[in-house]
């Protein structure tokens, strides 16, 4: 494979800020059944095939932690922090601090199939409680009343600061570091440039893709370590990776952002459209505008977003294309997940009132239908047109906590719940919610309760 070499690691890890030692509560019984296996551990006698399967839930339970520091980034309820954040290290196989596990890197890419957009997610971090169901029954009457009328490491990091450390594991920065050098390893000059969503060169098909959500996510993860770091080789590699996705045609005139492309086929794109490409792109740009102060990047954000309503909430219920047509697999609906993370990212990044109005517009609209699916212990439908089945798993829940937390960006959702946080490591991390926004979150149907209860369900994500 012709490559060109990658660049020396930017900065390098922060020096560790001390241990710690946290004792966390467990999940209440029963749990949902889940695969007993976990990504760096396979049991005599499990196949191949339900080691992958295993990994696919892990990645929608990384992404339940991800959820649940923006949770506690955006309205400053901290109780899950230590929760995640452990669940985190674990998947850094904690000391070694590698999201491929060091020695294992082998096993984990070529058996397992951990492929470069799995540790970028990473790299990016029952019964309900008594004030949960004391709420249920005041929310269901809300619920009515309206019938009518959804990352990370990065964010450890931007709660809690450079030196932060993770239960039993390394610093959130640290690890972070390591997964941007691991993905910077699998740029090359094929295409003229992009990360391989696969990360075993060994055969070809698949594992030549080049894709829009890997070179996303490695382009909100630069922005973010620009930002932690203040080094500008994040920036430029941000800069060359988003330049790339548009002049391969992955992100179009029209801005439509394609799905990827076999290399060296680099002109026969794979048009299909998820929403979580154009959801990654929504995250990283407003990062792109922070890091660089230029207003093109947020402009970009203003182009994507207008598009990505006509093409997933054209009717006002944001949906993938396969849900109409019935043929979706089991995960592809939870990517819209991804999509109303960039959509709150790009809210609370914007002071464009016309964007901010078509945000809030797509987001009340999909919480309304989304939370009539909703059942007597807050599993909610990853399908949010109506007509679904519940099922309870981590496909369907993750999705709904995204949700619930890019209401709590649009409508200004506070709390002062502190007792799960963790010590705070170095000057960047911020003691308290980021409560930019102002509105009123008292009247509105998803109050803040049902927001930390759905979140309580995280226990059964982790």
């Amino acid at each position: 494979m012709a490559s060109s070499p990658p660049p020396t690691a930017p900065g390098g890890p922060p020096g560790a800020a001390g241990s710690t030692t946290y004792v966390l509560k467990h999940p209440p019984n029963p749990r949902p059944k889940m695969p007993t296996i976990i990504m760096h551990k396979v049991g005599p006698g499990v196949t191949k095939e339900e080691a992958t399967e295993a990994l696919r839930v892990q990645k929608r339970k990384l992404a339940g932690a991800m959820a649940i520091f923006d949770h506690s980034r955006f309205t400053g309820d901290r109780t899950y922090d230590t929760l995640a954040a452990t669940s985190l290290a674990n998947a850094s196989f904690n000391d070694v601090q590698d999201l491929l596990g060091g020695d294992q890197r082998s096993f984990q890419e070529k058996t397992l199939g951990k492929w470069n957009d799995d540790i970028a997610w990473w790299a990016l971090s029952s019964k309900l409680p008594t004030a949960c169901a004391q709420m249920h029954d005041d929310q269901r009457t809300r619920k009515a009343d309206n019938a009518s009328s959804d990352s990370q490491v990065m964010s450890g990091v931007e709660l809690y600061g450079n030196n932060a450390v993770m239960p039993g594991g390394g610093t959130f920065l640290s690890v972070a570091i390591v997964t941007w050098n691991e993905m910077i390893e699998q740029w090359d000059t094929i295409c003229g440039g992009g990360i391989y969503w696969s990360r075993d060169r060994t055969s070809q098909n698949a594992n030549s893709y080049k894709n829009s959500i890997t070179n996303g996510e490695f382009i909100a993860l630069s922005a973010r370590l620009a930002l932690a770091t203040k080094n500008q080789t994040y920036v430029e590699w941000a800069e060359r990776a988003y330049a790339w996705m548009k002049s391969t045609g992955l992100i179009s005139s029209t801005w439509q952002i394609y799905d990827g492309f076999n290399a060296p086929a680099c002109s026969t794109l794979d048009q299909t459209l998820w929403s979580y490409n154009a959801g990654i792109l929504l995250h990283a740009l407003p990062y792109m505008y922070k890091v660089t102060s230029k207003q093109a990047y947020l402009d970009d954000a203003a182009k994507l977003l207008s598009a990505s309503i006509a093409q997933f909430a054209s009717s006002g219920a944001i949906a993938e294309a396969c849900e109409a047509q019935n043929n979706c697999r089991r995960d592809t609906p939870s990517f819209k997940g991804q999509l109303v993370k960039g959509l709150a990212y790009l809210y609370k990044e914007s002071t464009d009132a016309n964007v901010k109005a078509q945000i809030q517009r797509v987001i009340d609209t999909a919480f309304n239908n989304m939370i009539s699916s909703c059942d007597n212990d807050w599993w909610c439908s990853k399908i949010w047109t109506g007509g679904s089945a519940l099922d309870r798993d981590v496909y369907n829940q993750y999705p709904a906590i995204e949700l619930f937390i890019a209401a709590a960006v649009v409508h200004g959702a506070t709390s002062t719940a502190t007792s799960g946080a963790l010590p705070v490591g170095g000057t960047s991390g911020a003691a308290g919610a980021d409560q930019s926004s102002s509105a009123d979150w008292s009247g509105k149907k998803w109050s803040l309760e049902a927001l930390v209860c759905a979140l309580t369900l995280g226990y059964y994500l982790l």
